[in-house]
Formats: structure tokens, C-alpha cells, sequence
């Protein structure tokens, strides 16, 4: 992988985990382990959420 390519994937990463820590701020460790990940994406989608924000959840709530 070029140095080029690296520097553009670290930095995907360090927001993509940066805005999953901003994205659930709302919720305890407890509710984020308990949630129906399926039905939240599912809502998110009927309300036209972006499919990265809840890929960006569900990460965030596996740490």
C-alpha cells in the first residue's frame, strides 16, 4: 500500500471512530450492548439516516 493510501485510510478511521464516539454520547454502555442494532438501522432508514451512521453505532457500541 502506498503512503498515500495508508495516510488516507488512518485518517478514515480516526473519524470514523471520532464521530461514533460523538454519536453516542446519548446512550450508557448498557443500553448501547442491549439495543436491536437491526430495528435502530432499520427506524435510521425510514427516517433517511445515512447507513454510516449506524454502522458508526454499532461500532462504537462493541468497545
Amino acid at each position: 500500500m502506498s503512503k498515500t493510501g495508508l495516510t488516507l485510510s488512518l485518517v478514515g478511521a480516526a473519524l470514523f471512530t471520532l464521530s461514533g464516539c460523538a454519536t453516542t454520547q446519548n446512550l450508557t454502555p448498557q443500553q448501547c450492548q442491549e439495543s436491536n442494532w437491526q430495528e435502530v438501522g432499520y427506524a435510521d432508514g425510514l427516517q433517511g439516516v445515512q447507513v454510516l451512521i449506524s454502522v458508526i453505532m454499532l461500532i462504537a457500541a462493541q468497545r
